[in-house]
């Protein structure tokens, strides 16, 4: 079982254990270089299956302002330029890198997110819930 990135549109990013920490790792890092999201950066690393058990991730309970920051941040950690129109997205955790900066730009271009979640059989749907830095200093 893997760790879950949900986009706010409910197509969701799930790798193996291995791939989801990883990827965490390297998201936070790109966060890490910038002193106003090293919170984001530490919450996201307590998100990792090594620390919580199982990773979940769900941009829709981030504020607005930590959404933006770590998609941002995931299109930085693995830039994609040019995806074949076939890939295996299993082959392996360069791979499965590649996905979730993918899947990023394809949400913020507004590509129906059914288009492109092969991880998942269908859509996400929100919880309504509330987590990460920030919260604190936006009305609840």
């Amino acid at each position: 079982m893997g760790g879950f990135v949900v986009f706010p549109d409910g197509r969701a990013w799930a790798p193996n254990n291995r791939t989801y920490d990883e990827g965490i790792e390297h998201v936070a890092a790109v966060l890490n270089q910038r002193t106003d999201d090293r919170a984001l950066a530490a919450w996201l690393l307590d998100q990792r299956i090594s620390v919580v058990g199982v990773g979940s991730i769900d941009l829709r309970e981030l504020t607005p302002t930590n959404q933006s920051r770590l998609l941002d941040a995931i299109e930085a950690a693995f830039a994609v330029h040019d995806m074949p129109e076939t890939i295996d997205w299993y082959r392996d955790r360069e791979t499965g890198f590649q996905l979730l900066s993918h899947m990023a730009k394809e949400y913020r271009c507004g590509q129906p997110p059914d288009q492109l979640n092969p991880n998942m059989r269908a859509l996400i749907p929100p919880r309504g819930h509330q987590a990460g830095p920030g919260w604190d200093a936006q009305t609840r």
